[in-house]
């Protein structure tokens, strides 16, 4: 019969000895593990990417939140005060949402819950 214990230059009890075949299994089971837990990897990221990280990564390309901070709109609306500034809000909300529900309109769907049913 073969021995495949690894020989040690210290005296190391039976019990820690590591033979070669136990390693190379080790080593397909890690090998297996990495198979099997790939796809659960690329869903967490797909997910994490969806779920935020997709506009991160295009607002610090392109420095948008810059832009946005800077721009003479944002300038104008934060100088607004009482009504006007409610106006503004409640206007540039409306047209924003006229505008979705349009494009929506165009393929069929809608974001109003009183034209879903």
């Amino acid at each position: 019969m073969l021995d495949f214990t690894v020989r040690l230059r210290y005296n190391v009890p039976d019990r820690i000895k590591l033979n070669t075949t136990s390693m190379r299994m080790r080593s397909i089971m890690k090998t297996l593990l990495k198979i099997v837990l790939f796809p659960f990897k690329v869903v967490i990221g797909t997910i994490s990417w969806l779920t935020g990280g997709w506009a991160d990564s295009l607002a610090n390309k392109f420095r948008l939140q810059e832009k946005a901070e800077n721009s003479r709109i944002r300038a104008w609306a934060d100088s607004l005060t009482g009504w006007k500034y409610w106006a503004w809000q409640i206007g540039a909300g409306l047209v924003i949402i006229c505008v979705f529900e349009y494009i929506f309109g165009l393929v069929g769907y809608t974001i109003l819950p009183w034209r879903m049913f």
